[in-house]
């Protein structure tokens, strides 16, 4: 059996036989087969997942493992976007007491990954409470009642999941059963993308014709770490520019990022996203200058179908990046329309635009203090330039946010400023797509409007078809109308252009195969949902359902213990009012799914 190697408190090495084997990290013991940490007669659960990215830093304590190894041991064959790691990672440091600032536990590598700076030593025995005859229990902590702190962390709000350690111990098979489940669902789903399998769904799309491309995450070559925004700001534009035609289909902003400190060639990138090209290249910045060297690579022939280094001022920025859109336009010889031939709308002042992508750097994390600074940001740039429209898109994204997490005051102030500035962005400009996103996620999940969202969502995906969301929205404003079987297709789109899709993805991917009956497919997805964030509730709920319709008891209750975990006043009334079903027939299939699972009324 391989070994890896772990240092004793004192500093040295010693040797573990097993990764799975109990450690003691700077006065925590760690039992990664029960998924618990403890400290002073405490213990606290944490996610299969996330104990996962523990163990991998604690085989190598003191050193650096990088964002790329972390992703590929933690979720091997599965592309996962960059928030995945960094909630494991805020996880682990809330369980510790950690803090980033001067950190005693985990540290940031920048640019680089995560590396334990704590001391790591292996326990040699049983926790108190083995028998006498399996070994010593030195060094090992007594195993208590769990505390508040069990519950999966991130659950803001959420009741101690108090048990006995008799219910504790019944509920030690199911979870077992759960990863291994899980692991089985993922295994399927790396296999089949991989290998572009004829059972994977998600590759059998209309319009193959159309060649996929990947914008790589250009480098940054200048030595200010804080201004990577500027390098991810340019990238994100380029994939904007070249969304608009309708030729091509961009992989999502999200999934190309998850490549960013990728150290493979652009055909080991090509082979994960399933594309026909990549765009890769780098920005050096001084003072107002600029160099920008990019290349376009043929991934299926093997070689660059043409490279260019352009310099120019900063104000020059945007003429510099229609060039290089112009020229992948040029090299895969795509026929435009008259629309597509025109300028890409007025972009906003330098200074402005610099504000934005500052904030669209953070956008995303979850929350409430990340979501404000983002507004902050947009703030500014609207101050800087009136006209600017995708700040005010951006705005009008952040009071979502307020609306969905319950960050604000006023759900219904929150649902106002969003619509306000949807119409301010729609106004100024009518070609952007976010402002239509926002104005028919409104319309579906708030005012239940249901033709209406679809209307914005068409119009959102004719400004750029490779608009995941917006193929995501279309898909949930036909689900909620019962026409699953629209649904369906547009669910699959969205992962497609979105590979390292978030879990809300592959959680509506999952209730569309739900209401088809198609409970195993349904199964792959919603385990994959859970593995990329277990405290996503909707992940939970539509799992535990499809157990129950599989008859697997057992893990059923095992996911209705999670929901009310994450939402211990969970009601099965409120949800199903809350949800915008249009048809009482389909209302009412989902009520009884939720009974059937035997969640609470």
């Amino acid at each position: 059996m391989a070994t890896a190697q772990v240092t004793d408190s004192s500093g040295g090495s010693i040797k573990r036989s097993s990764p799975r084997a109990n450690l003691r990290i700077r006065g925590w013991t760690v039992q990664p087969q029960e998924l618990l940490l403890g400290k002073d007669g405490s213990t606290i659960k944490i996610e299969p997942k996330v104990m996962e990215v523990l163990l991998c830093l604690a085989e190598r304590p003191r050193e650096a493992v990088t964002r790329h190894e972390l992703a590929e041991r933690v979720w091997p064959g599965v592309i996962v976007g960059d928030e995945a790691l960094s909630n494991a990672i805020n996880k682990l440091r809330r369980a510790f007491s950690d803090d980033t600032r001067t950190p005693r536990f985990i540290e940031t590598v920048p640019k680089v990954g995560y590396r334990l700076i704590a001391p790591v030593e292996r326990v040699v025995g049983k926790p108190v409470g083995a028998s006498a005859q399996d070994g010593d229990t030195s060094g090992s902590y007594p195993a208590t009642e769990p505390n508040a702190a069990e519950r999966p962390l991130g659950a803001a709000g959420a009741e101690p999941n108090r048990r006995s350690p008799q219910a504790r111990g019944r509920w030690v098979v199911p979870a077992v059963l759960a990863l291994l489940v899980s692991g089985a669902g993922l295994w399927w789903y790396a296999e089949s993308y991989h290998s572009g399998s004829a059972t994977d769904k998600r590759l059998e799309l209309p319009l193959t014709d159309k060649p996929y491309i990947a914008v790589m995450p250009f480098e940054d070559l200048g030595e200010d770490a804080r201004q990577t925004y500027f390098s991810e700001g340019i990238t994100r534009d380029l994939i904007t520019d070249l969304s608009r035609f309708s030729g091509l289909h961009v992989i999502s902003p999200s999934s190309a990022f998850a490549f960013r400190d990728h150290a493979g060639t652009a055909s080991d990138i090509a082979r994960h996203l399933h594309v026909d090209y990549v765009l890769q290249g780098s920005i050096q910045r001084e003072g107002q200058q600029l160099r920008v060297n990019a290349q376009l690579v043929d991934v299926h022939k093997g070689y660059h179908l043409w490279a260019v280094r352009l310099d120019g001022p900063l104000t020059k920025l945007f003429a510099l990046q229609d060039q290089i859109a112009g020229s992948v336009v040029e090299a895969l010889s795509l026929r435009l329309t008259d629309n597509e031939k025109m300028t890409p709308a007025r972009r906003g002042m330098g200074s402005a635009v610099e504000s934005y992508w500052q904030g669209l750097q953070i956008y995303g994390r979850p929350t409430k203090q990340h979501n404000d600074l983002v507004r902050r940001m947009y703030r500014r740039a609207i101050r800087l330039d009136p006209r600017y429209a995708p700040a005010y898109a951006g705005l009008a994204l952040t009071y979502i946010d307020d609306y969905r997490s319950g960050w604000g005051d006023s759900p219904e102030n929150a649902i106002d400023e969003a619509l306000r500035h949807a119409h301010k962005a729609v106004a100024i400009d009518e070609s952007l797509p976010q402002a239509h996103f926002v104005l028919g996620w409104v319309y579906l999940y708030v005012k239940g409007m249901h033709e209406q969202a679809i209307a914005e969502a068409r119009k959102a995906l004719a400004l750029n078809p490779s608009y995941a969301d917006g193929y995501t929205l279309l898909a949930s404003a036909y689900f909620y109308l019962g026409e699953v079987d629209k649904a369906l297709p547009l669910d699959m789109q969205a992962i497609r252009l979105n590979p390292a899709a978030s879990s809300l993805y592959h959680t509506h991917l999952g209730r569309a195969y739900y209401f088809q009956g198609r409970y195993h497919e349904a199964l792959a997805e919603l385990e994959a949902a859970v593995a990329q964030n277990y405290d996503y509730l909707s992940a939970h709920l539509w799992l535990a359902m499809v157990y129950a319709r599989l008859d697997r008891d057992d893990d059923a209750a095992w996911e209705v213990d999670q929901v009310l975990t994450l939402k211990p006043e969970f009601s099965i009334g409120y949800w199903v009012k809350t949800r915008p079903y249009r048809h009482p027939d389909q209302r009412q299939k989902f009520e009884e799914g939720l009974r059937l699972a035997g969640l609470p009324d």
